[in-house]
């Protein structure tokens, strides 16, 4: 979802500072309107003129908010977004992929994907195609938003902590 407003600086221009990086943060972990709207989609991007009227995020505390706020007042929003920035690079050095035989191109260890069902990133579509290219798939689903690991810690653990005895690394 960064990837709006990351390119010419929009978000750094409504994050110079302690505020702005609080109603920022607190929009990307899941802080709503009183409609229970999100101020960020992943199909209209950030609603920056209702992030000082959202809720407090349920997904972090004070504590950690404060925290949060603290480092990236230091260091500012400009590094997380570069991520975003260079999104069509990546995508333009990956190109000669696409004249490799796709068929022939798999990966063959185990691997686990836990989705997270809650989120909008990854599709149903997008796993099931997964499974073509990576023979040893497991999928696990878990009721979560984007943070799962916060939101489901325990419960991501357990999936990890069974798929890997079933590995036989322990």
């Amino acid at each position: 979802m960064l990837q709006f407003g990351s390119e010419d600086g929009v978000i750094e221009s409504h994050t110079q500072n302690n505020e702005g990086i609080r109603h920022f943060l607190n929009a990307m972990h899941g802080g709503l309107t009183k409609d229970g709207k999100k101020a960020i989609t992943a199909v209209s991007g950030i609603d920056f003129e209702c992030l000082p009227q959202l809720s407090a995020s349920k997904l972090l505390d004070e504590e950690e908010m404060s925290y949060y706020v603290n480092e990236f007042s230091r260091t500012g929003l400009r590094g997380p977004c570069n991520t975003y920035r260079v999104l069509h690079q990546n995508f333009l050095d990956d190109l000669p992929l696409l004249t490799v035989d796709l068929k022939k191109v798999t990966i063959n260890c185990p691997t686990l994907f836990i989705r997270a069902m809650g989120g909008f990133a990854i599709t149903s579509d997008m796993v099931e195609d997964m499974r073509a290219y990576v023979p040893h798939l497991t999928v696990e689903e878990v009721r979560s938003s984007h943070w799962i690991m916060v939101q489901r810690s325990q419960k991501v653990n357990d999936i990890l902590e069974a798929w890997l005895q079933k590995q036989d690394i322990f």
